[in-house]
C-alpha cells in the first residue's frame, strides 16, 4: 500500500511572487498619480487640437495604469490565497501522516511509503489515512485549478495593456493622429516668455 503525504511545495517562491506583484501594484498606482498630476499641469492653459489629443491619451493611460494596479493587486491576492491553501493542505497531510506513520512502513511522506499492517485495525487505519490524503490533495487541486483560471484571465488583461503601450515605451509618439502643424504665423506665451512662430519648420 502506498500514498503520498508531501506536496513538496516551495512556498518561498510563492511568497516572492506575491511580493513582486504587490510592489508592481504600488508602482503603477504611483505612476498613475504622478502622470495625472503632471499632465493636468501641462493642460492648465493648453488649448487646441493637440491639447485635446493629449488629454484623450492622458485619460487612456491613466485608466490603463489604474487597471494595471487592479490586476497586479489581484494577482498578489490570488497567489496569497493559493499559498495559504497549500500550507493548510500540507498541515492536514502532516497530521494524517503522524497518525498513519505508527504503522510499520518503508519510505517516508515525500516518497511512496509501503505499509505492513499487523492486524485489521492497522489495515483500516492505513486505508483511512490514504483516503484522507487523497481527499486533501483532490480538494487542493480543485482550488488551484480555479486560481489557475483566475491567473489566466489576469494574464490576458495584462497583455492587452502592454500591447497598447509597447510602441510608446519603444519611443513612438505619445499622441496618435497628431494634428497637422499650422502654417500661420502665431505667438506662443509661456509665463514671461513669448515665442513668435513663423509657421511650419524650425522657428
Amino acid at each position: 500500500m502506498s500514498g503520498s503525504w508531501d506536496l513538496e511545495a516551495n512556498l518561498s517562491e510563492l511568497y516572492s511572487a506575491q511580493g513582486a506583484w504587490e510592489r508592481m501594484a504600488r508602482f503603477s498606482s504611483r505612476a498613475a498619480d504622478d502622470f495625472a498630476r503632471h499632465a493636468n499641469n501641462a493642460l492648465g492653459e493648453w488649448e487646441g487640437d493637440t491639447a485635446d489629443a493629449f488629454a484623450t491619451r492622458r485619460s487612456e493611460l491613466v485608466k490603463d495604469l489604474d487597471k494595471a494596479t487592479e490586476i497586479a493587486g489581484r494577482c498578489a491576492a490570488v497567489i496569497s490565497y493559493a499559498t495559504s491553501d497549500i500550507a493548510r493542505a500540507q498541515g492536514a497531510l502532516d497530521s494524517s501522516w503522524s497518525r498513519v506513520s505508527s504503522v510499520s512502513h518503508t519510505g517516508g511522506p515525500s516518497s511512496a511509503p509501503t505499509f505492513q499492517p499487523e492486524d485489521a485495525d492497522e489495515e483500516q487505519l492505513v486505508q483511512q489515512e490514504m483516503a484522507e490524503a487523497e481527499r486533501i490533495r483532490q480538494e487542493l487541486d480543485e482550488k488551484l485549478s480555479d486560481y489557475g483560471a483566475d491567473v489566466d484571465d489576469l494574464s490576458r488583461r495584462w497583455r492587452e495593456i502592454t500591447r497598447r503601450w509597447n510602441s510608446v515605451a519603444g519611443g513612438a509618439p505619445f499622441i496618435w493622429n497628431m494634428p497637422q502643424e499650422g502654417s500661420d504665423v502665431g505667438i506662443l506665451q509661456n509665463g514671461n516668455e513669448v515665442v513668435l512662430s513663423a509657421g511650419k519648420e524650425d522657428n
